[in-house]
């Protein structure tokens, strides 16, 4: 057995573990910095506490996702113009990916807009390594076709990952949908 493989494995398993824990811990730092891969920003008019309520938006998403079959998100409010949302962790629905993504909701007052804002999940890139190290060690790369590199280097990845990606956008688009819903009916000129 290659005990590289095997260390990038246990490595692996130690960011997800990681990475786990600071998202059920709502970690700051976690939830607020990152490689951004979606982004939607709303002007907002006025704020109501209703729109930038954590538990009225985890209450919201809880019945959506029943009606839909799909993970739950939940909502946390890291500061008064900051709430981190994730997909609930360990639920088991009809319809589910891995999670490339959680998401921020960060509201300026001074310029009245809301960024809505996914961070790609850190262990997306470490199993993109593991994937490329086993695929190495498995096949010698010399004899494969330029077409099988192609594919299994960088196809194959790729739409694995916009699969992912694709179901995470979905929803953190209805993160978006609900807020300019929710900003237009408690909007009285």
């Amino acid at each position: 057995m290659d005990y590289n493989i095997l260390l990038r494995f246990v490595f692996m398993l130690l960011l997800v573990v990681a990475e786990g824990y600071f998202s059920s811990q709502w970690s700051y730092r976690y939830f607020t910095t990152g490689i951004p891969i979606f982004r939607r920003v709303l002007r907002l008019a006025h704020v109501s506490e209703r729109i930038l309520d954590n538990g009225s938006l985890t209450n919201y998403f809880q019945k959506v996702s029943s009606v839909f079959a799909l993970p739950s998100l939940i909502f946390h409010e890291l500061t008064p113009s900051q709430i981190a949302f994730r997909e609930r962790i360990f639920e088991i629905t009809t319809w589910s990916s891995p999670p490339v993504m959680r998401g921020l909701m960060r509201f300026n007052k001074e310029n009245g807009l809301l960024e809505i804002i996914g961070y790609l999940n850190w262990y997306v890139l470490v199993f993109y390594i593991l994937y490329l190290s086993i695929v190495l060690y498995v096949w010698d790369i010399a004899e494969l076709s330029t077409t099988d590199v192609v594919l299994y280097i960088f196809i194959y990845p790729f739409l694995m990952f916009c699969f992912c990606y694709f179901w995470h956008m979905f929803q953190f688009n209805k993160v978006y949908n609900h807020v300019e819903k929710s900003q237009k009916e408690n909007h009285h000129p």
